[in-house]
């Protein structure tokens, strides 16, 4: 998703103005949100888009004082949201990490309390 503007800058000290185009891509397959964070357990609500993707899932890893416990899921791509129930997960430190055709997109930490 790429869209061309015309950006306008104006100098506050003396009215200078200059133009430039600039282009602004943005990340077709992203995580958006994840609540509540920090979890106390329960459900956490993890919303997503995917735009450009055969497969997609969501990993749940933790790198920190879980001994490296990994969990994975996979989601529907024309979907937005995912509600997974972390009651049987120890408290820690995670990373929820998007991946789609393979490739991890992006990152978020979690805190699980």
């Amino acid at each position: 998703v790429a869209e061309k503007y015309h950006l306008e800058v104006i100098s506050s000290i003396d009215g200078f103005t200059n133009y430039s185009e600039v282009d602004i891509v943005l990340k077709p397959n992203r995580l958006e949100t994840l609540f509540p964070n920090p979890s106390t357990g329960g459900n956490l609500n993890i919303t997503y888009k995917i735009n450009e993707a055969q497969s997609a899932y969501i990993m749940i890893f933790s790198y920190y004082m879980t001994g490296g416990i990994s969990y994975n899921y996979i989601i529907d791509k024309d979907a937005t949201e995912i509600n997974i129930n972390l009651s049987n997960y120890p408290n820690g430190i995670y990373k929820v990490i998007l991946v789609t055709d393979g490739a991890v997109v992006e990152m978020k930490n979690l805190s699980k309390q």
